[in-house]
């Protein structure tokens, strides 16, 4: 019944200091990147929150090293924004 409530004390402590460090690393890149990554929600911004979302918890239960969900987070925030100042044009089908 222990394994189901607690694995190690070691276990538990690399989860909490995985998820202080994933939080403010978070919390750092949206502050740099600016309101964009929170501001004027679209369908698109949904997607690039469930994605941080899910990078995030991954970190958090140290199932990926931190430097690689490091890496995941800058990538998606940093295409998040490139693609948001591309331009946009419709597509015209010609049928």
């Amino acid at each position: 019944m222990e394994d189901l409530l607690l694995e190690n004390w070691e276990k538990l402590g690399q989860v909490a200091l995985m998820t202080i460090a994933s939080f403010v690393i978070l919390f750092l890149f949206i502050r740099i990147s600016g309101k964009r990554t929170l501001a004027k929600f679209n369908a698109f911004d949904f997607v690039v929150t469930v994605a941080l979302g899910s990078t995030l918890a991954y970190m958090m239960l140290a199932m990926v090293p931190l430097a690689e969900g490091v890496m995941v987070l800058f990538l998606i925030i940093a295409l998040q924004y490139l693609f948001a100042k591309l331009p946009v044009h419709p597509i015209r089908w010609n049928i």
